[in-house]
């Protein structure tokens, strides 16, 4: 069996989730979108601009961009059977050729193709431009990490994988009780909140908060208000922490993210407003510290070292479990 993944951009969060997948290389195919050239960027830019309405320029656009993906494509699966990872990255090119040309080779392929779309992020996040039916009537799998998107659109449910990448074993000495790194949305006042419950509770705090307009940046000595944190930044604040604090983006959805998968993979205490996690097969009060109001945080409970590290849940979400999943789905 051959994989096909187009995944997002290399440097983010992707070669954590795909660790696995991008090693092997005889039956995997990780594609990254990024450009190797001007023209190739510029194409790229013009199939997602919103603001460019003709189709007929977009699809211009998409054959030149999507050559080489092709020409790499046809070298690897030669005559084995072939499963299809599309991610979000990819969703505006779907209409303007990447599923016509999917389709043209899954006909007329021999042996055959699957085609899936996995969502890692919710619907809303889309921002209303996403057609849910359009990928079911077209994908033969359309699966999401999050319970209620799951329910509400008619998808199944499967986790967010992820590959430890940066853990040589040796234990390193958390400096700080709390970090927490991401977009500030509509979550910031929430944020701040927590952030001032657990100072002053005499917690030592990492927070970076990204594209907070200055206006809004408060307590600015003491938060680090960013645009973006490289990946690999990231990990080595996670490593320094004991604890990692998680937001959700919308308080309605109880899908485990990343961020639950790095607690588990790192060996670190999760704080979260996720309430759904107490139902999870891993869930450990004195492990994970679930609030609904940051007044309920139980801040001795967070500082405290962990005691017994995860060990349910791991072979989930892996890349081979994933592969399993798929398999009876799509292929049985």
């Amino acid at each position: 069996m051959k994989y096909v993944i187009f995944a997002g951009l290399f440097g983010d969060l992707y070669p954590a989730i795909f660790g696995d997948a991008i090693a092997d290389t005889e039956n995997v195919l990780y594609l990254e979108k990024r450009a190797r050239n001007i023209f190739e960027k510029a194409f790229s830019r013009i199939i997602g601009a919103k603001k460019v309405k003709q189709r007929w320029i977009k699809k211009l656009c998409f054959y030149f961009a999507f050559k080489s993906y092709k020409h790499r494509i046809n070298d690897f699966v030669k005559n084995e059977n072939t499963t299809i990872i599309v991610f979000r990255d990819w969703y505006y090119w779907l209409d303007i050729g990447l599923l016509d040309w999917i389709k043209k080779y899954k006909k007329s392929s021999k042996p055959e193709w699957k085609t899936v779309y996995l969502f890692y992020d919710i619907i809303k996040s889309y921002k209303g431009d996403c057609d849910v039916p359009f990928l079911k009537n077209n994908f033969d799998l359309v699966s999401s990490f999050d319970f209620e998107d799951c329910e509400n659109a008619g998808m199944i449910y499967y986790p967010i994988i992820y590959k430890c990448i940066v853990n040589d074993g040796v234990k390193v000495t958390p400096q700080f009780d709390v970090f927490f790194c991401g977009l500030a949305k509509e979550r910031l006042p929430e944020i701040l909140s927590v952030y001032e419950r657990l100072k002053s509770a005499g917690l030592k705090l990492d927070f970076y908060i990204a594209r907070v307009p200055e206006n809004e940046r408060k307590y600015a000595e003491e938060i680090h208000y960013i645009d973006f944190m490289p990946y690999g930044e990231y990990l080595s604040h996670v490593e320094n922490a004991n604890c990692l604090l998680e937001i959700m983006q919308d308080s309605s959805h109880h899908g485990y993210t990343v961020r639950t998968s790095e607690a588990l993979m790192y060996g670190k205490k999760l704080l979260s407003n996720n309430l759904k996690l107490a139902e999870a097969s891993f869930y450990n009060s004195e492990n994970i510290c679930l609030f609904s109001d940051a007044q309920e945080i139980k801040t001795d409970v967070v500082a405290a070292p962990i005691k017994q590290e995860y060990q349910n849940y791991m072979n989930l979400i892996t890349f081979s479990a994933l592969c399993d999943f798929i398999k009876k789905e799509v292929w049985s």
